[in-house]
């Protein structure tokens, strides 16, 4: 790779390679009792974020950012003023954005800031004009790849983990009517089926539309959703639907998305496998010192997760590690 001008390639790093068998082995072992309709016998569980999970955070060819849940969000579709949106928005980012990825500044400042955020975004959101059926259009307008590139082979991986019977829990601190638009967008086989059995379910913020004025936007759940207190949300969730659960597979691009399964009680060094997207700027694999496999951003990813996927790496890997419980 030339520093001068780098290319997307793909990369997998495995953090400790014989404590990722053990797991699996476990993983594989607990799957042969896994898994009824009702969630009550299920043993595995799969747990996402969305943003930047499911699809890229950067164009490596040209610089650009790909939107989030936030950015797919346009007011322009029901007549509002959407550059005064992206100002808003674009002002918010800047001085919060330190608070989500820097995980050296302290944890109950890094909790009130993002908190912060995510309460002032949903706020410039919540618009009169606001319409339930306004969201299909936004998240259509959006799905193009000049704003959005989903991951290579995520709808192979949704649908391999359909077919193992696997229960899935988006949580994220976006836009829940967003976050299901979009996985409808995407094609997933039997995906339909699979949510109506309450085999998927999606943990977000969400909007509140009024039935009796046209599906209008009054508001937003005020029991925000973000970073730091997704773990709550997804224990009580678990324990009402799987209440057996034993390993759990989390998957996220931040640290506070793997503190999501911290509430479930499970022994991370046995039952948990992290699986971690991390991604570095143009400016940084464009200084000739930086080492791809040697940073470190990736040495604390790697205390974190078992399977780091940089830059833009696909599904392939995580695809693999489905394919323990075919050899059953």
């Amino acid at each position: 790779m030339e520093q001068s001008n780098p290319k997307p390639f793909k990369k997998i790093i495995i953090s400790n390679k014989d404590i990722l068998e053990q797991k699996k082995s476990i993983f594989q072992k607990s799957y042969k009792y896994h898994s009824d309709n009702d969630g009550t016998k299920d043993k595995i569980l799969l747990v996402s974020d969305f943003d930047y999970t499911l699809f890229n955070k950067i164009n490596y060819e040209t610089g650009d950012k790909y939107i989030s849940s936030y950015g797919m969000y346009n007011q322009s579709v029901f007549g509002g003023d959407q550059e005064k949106v992206i100002e808003k928005r674009k002002k918010l980012h800047a001085h919060y954005l330190k608070y989500e990825e820097d995980v050296t500044i302290d944890e109950e400042i890094r909790k009130t800031k993002l908190l912060e955020w995510n309460v002032k975004a949903l706020d410039i959101m919540a618009h009169p004009d606001f319409t339930f059926d306004s969201i299909k259009k936004m998240v259509e307008l959006k799905n193009d790849k000049k704003y959005i590139k989903l991951k290579d082979k995520v709808k192979e991986f949704y649908e391999k983990l359909m077919e193992l019977n696997i229960p899935i829990v988006i949580i994220s601190g976006g836009i829940k009517e967003i976050i299901v638009e979009f996985f409808h967008l995407i094609n997933i086989k039997g995906l339909d089926e699979y949510i109506k059995k309450g085999r998927l379910s999606f943990i977000a913020n969400e909007f509140i539309f009024d039935e009796k004025n046209n599906n209008k936007c009054i508001g937003y759940n005020k029991d925000v959703i973000y970073g730091f207190n997704k773990s709550e949300h997804l224990a009580k969730l678990v324990h009402e639907k799987y209440p057996n659960i034993e390993n759990v597979f989390v998957l996220g691009d931040l640290d506070t998305d793997y503190k999501s399964i911290e509430k479930l009680n499970l022994d991370k060094n046995k039952n948990v496998i992290g699986i971690g997207f991390l991604y570095y700027s143009l400016e940084e694999i464009k200084n000739e010192n930086f080492k791809i496999d040697d940073n470190e951003k990736l040495e604390m990813f790697k205390k974190i997760f078992d399977v780091n996927l940089l830059m833009d790496e696909g599904y392939d890997y995580p695809i693999e590690l489905l394919n323990i419980f075919n050899k059953q």
